[in-house]
């Protein structure tokens, strides 16, 4: 065997170990990424549904009912006003 044929056969099998590896080693770090998005989006979207008063969902119902009786009063006082 020459040279040049086992430099060439080291580079293919430093190339069949590497290559492999590498891929590994990106699809953890994907992986890992995807993982915290996940959870990002999980807390994001619990913040959608009633829970008893600390969602998002929550305090918007709070402050639209609260802008009714606003309106309600407003109303009834413009109403008042204009007799």
């Amino acid at each position: 065997m020459k040279l040049d044929t086992a430099l060439t056969v080291a580079q293919l099998i430093s190339l069949l170990v590497l290559l492999p590896a590498g891929a590994f080693r990106a699809w953890r770090k994907i992986d890992e990424r995807l993982t915290e998005q996940d959870t990002r989006l999980i807390r994001i979207e619990s913040q959608f549904h009633r829970n008893g008063g600390t969602s998002l969902r929550d305090q918007n119902d709070r402050m639209e009912r609260d802008l009714a009786k606003l309106t309600g009063r407003f109303d009834q006082h413009i109403e008042e006003r204009s007799k």
